[in-house]
């Protein structure tokens, strides 16, 4: 098994400090969906699939207030290579709405 690129690690901090994030407000009462940016390669990386399985495990039905926004730039620049290395379903239903539009 390869180590996590960079980048991947990055992404990981983040997902976990925006899940932690969202844990806080909702013990102060507060419902407020939180969105955070992933670059769309980062999404193919075992450990941030892992990631965000575990996060969303962890936040049960408050998963639905966590938004991604993938990063257009590398997205849309290399939208065939990401879906021809698709594996997520949110990742190619990205994919599906890039070609159509």
């Amino acid at each position: 098994m390869s180590l996590p690129t960079a980048s991947a690690r990055v992404a990981c901090f983040v997902i976990d400090s925006v899940a932690r994030s969202l844990l806080e407000l909702k013990e102060r009462g507060i419902n407020l969906p939180l969105s955070f940016n992933l670059n769309g390669f980062d999404m193919l990386e075992p450990a941030v699939k892992n990631k965000l399985k575990l996060v969303a495990n962890q936040l049960g039905e408050n998963v639905n207030l966590l938004e991604i926004e993938l990063t257009e730039a590398e997205t849309s620049l290399h939208v065939d290579n990401i879906a021809a290395h698709r594996k997520h379903t949110a990742l190619s239903q990205v994919v599906r709405l890039r070609h159509c539009c």
